[in-house]
């Protein structure tokens, strides 16, 4: 499990974690169709869990939204929300971007 790694990096970047439990808190459909986009909706599944050892990867937003809401544990994580702006994944690029413009 990677989380140390994520939540090291997310500190040293002045980040304060509110950690919860994606399997207890997931995500709203809602807040999933707002936040990927129609392409690439892939970047933002855990093409590393064993759930796709068993199936093959979503081919539409929509599954990969209705995947995601069934299986939680499926969203790229950490999910990082600064304002309107959402990071899913630890693209340090991106998340340092992120947190740069919200300062």
């Amino acid at each position: 499990n990677d989380l140390p790694e994520r939540q090291k990096f997310l500190e040293q970047l002045g980040v304060t974690v509110d950690a919860r439990d994606i399997e207890r808190t997931p995500p709203s459909r809602a807040f999933l169709e707002r936040h990927l986009p129609r392409d690439g909706f892939l970047d933002f599944v855990s093409q590393r869990s064993p759930v796709f050892r068993r199936r093959p990867l979503p081919t539409s937003k929509a599954r990969a939204i209705a995947l995601m809401t069934e299986n939680p544990k499926l969203i790229r994580l950490p999910v990082v929300i600064a304002g309107r702006r959402v990071v899913f994944g630890l693209d340090k690029a991106r998340l340092t971007e992120l947190v740069t413009a919200a300062v």
